[in-house]
């Protein structure tokens, strides 16, 4: 098992979120998470709404650091493994869901980590073309229950659009008076324009009330 360093303890807030979710969208077992410009702290809400899904569901977690510029979850992690989801080969020698569950670290019992790997170039726009991209998909619906996919903002990453395409459930995470509202209204914007929905919006740092549920549609 690897540890998290200095993460901060957002059971009550990931808890609370990821319930409302689960209400709200009950079918969905795969989600983005993403900022607007970086710096919201999507990484450790990731890591925190992982542990609530076990917590709360006793669900089997499958965090992807699909973070290709800064290693969000990965950079957090004590002892992550260097190979991950930018090293899956192509034409893997075992089944997809074979090849994914061999590069993934246990977190914490019921959370796993996929870690971004140690492959430069690789990013979403390779990742899919090679088609790994849908293979991972595939392949983490069929071993886990939740999968949460760590992602840079999307105001400033064109690979978040890239997996948006994909994976068009997203929780949008803002910083409680940093991120300001017309970069929201940009990100909400990008989201509707790759027909993806966001189904979360979350101010971190906001107080008593952080969350707001989009209604299903």
């Amino acid at each position: 098992m690897i540890q998290a360093s200095q993460i901060p303890d957002l059971h009550s807030d990931a808890s609370r979120l990821f319930t409302d979710i689960r209400r709200n969208f009950p079918a969905t077992r795969q989600f983005l998470v993403t900022g607007c410009n970086g710096g919201e702290g999507v990484s450790t809400l990731c890591l925190a709404l992982g542990r609530a899904a076990h917590r709360i569901q006793n669900a089997n977690v499958l965090l992807v650091d699909a973070n290709f510029r800064t290693r969000g979850l990965s950079s957090l992690v004590h002892n992550m493994a260097t190979r991950g989801l930018c090293d899956l080969p192509t034409a893997p020698t075992e089944t997809p869901e074979q090849e994914v569950l061999r590069h993934t670290v246990e977190f914490e019992p019921g959370v796993s980590i996929l870690p971004r790997g140690d492959s430069a170039d690789a990013d979403a726009i390779d990742l899919q073309s090679r088609g790994i991209l849908d293979k991972v998909i595939a392949a983490a619906s069929a071993r886990f229950d939740i999968t949460i996919w760590d992602t840079d903002a999307i105001n400033i990453s064109s690979d978040t659009k890239v997996l948006a395409t994909r994976l068009p459930d997203i929780v949008l995470v803002t910083l409680s008076d940093v991120t300001r509202m017309d970069h929201l209204t940009s990100s909400l914007r990008e989201i509707s324009t790759m027909r993806a929905r966001p189904i979360a919006v979350l101010r971190n740092r906001a107080g008593k009330r952080p969350f707001s549920i989009r209604a299903n549609a």
